[in-house]
């Protein structure tokens, strides 16, 4: 999984079109089982979700017959409940603009067992237990590292 922050759709694709743009997808497949897909959400505040010593990113997708008005509303609950956890950072949320049945989440963590233990009873695993009645969920965790120019060249 490749996370990229972007000012704008407009200004991904604008990149996409330039020659840099053009050299970074190819780059990308080795690293990559094809097709490369995009998936764009707005967030709110990601900046220390994304430098947290451990970022989780969590797609939930909507099972047939379910709605994102039934799914929003769980995971703004999901989202109060984990405020206050131990060594969190804080949970972002948005619904994937080019998916109408996504949702995604960026969260920080100290450590993945910090994750764990923050889900696995009391009101944070009720609200995750709502929210996998009505839509599968992946997840995987990261500990991320800025992709520099010299790391790029790298590829």
């Amino acid at each position: 999984m490749l996370s990229t922050d972007w000012k704008s759709k407009d200004a991904h694709a604008k990149f996409l079109d330039s020659p840099e743009g053009a050299a970074f997808e190819p780059a990308l497949l080795p690293l990559s089982t094809p097709p490369l897909v995009h998936h764009f959400a707005q967030f709110d505040e990601i900046e220390s979700r994304l430098t947290a010593p451990i970022t989780e990113f969590v797609t939930f997708t909507l099972k047939q017959g379910h709605t994102m008005d039934e799914l929003r509303p769980l995971v703004q609950d999901l989202h109060e409940k984990l405020k206050g956890s131990k060594m969190f950072y804080g949970s972002s949320w948005a619904p994937v603009a080019n998916e109408a049945n996504m949702y995604h989440g960026i969260l920080g963590w100290d450590t993945v067992e910090a994750h764990w233990d923050a889900v696995k009873d009391g009101p944070p695993k009720a609200a995750v237990d709502e929210i996998k009645r009505l839509a599968d969920l992946w997840l995987v965790h990261a500990a991320l590292q800025p992709l520099t120019e010299n790391k790029l060249s790298d590829l």
